[in-house]
């Protein structure tokens, strides 16, 4: 994530997906979907 432009950056953290280039979109949102699961795996 460190490597992705800025505004794509913000915009994850924002969770404004409409803001996200389309090629990215989809591993963007797989990745994001996998970090809450972690979260609350973890949180259990």
């Amino acid at each position: 994530m460190a490597s992705l432009p800025a505004q794509v950056r913000d915009a994850i953290v924002r969770g404004d997906f409409e803001r996200i280039p389309p090629q990215y979109r989809a591993k963007i949102q797989e990745y994001v979907n996998w970090l809450r699961a972690e979260a609350d795996r973890n949180a259990r």
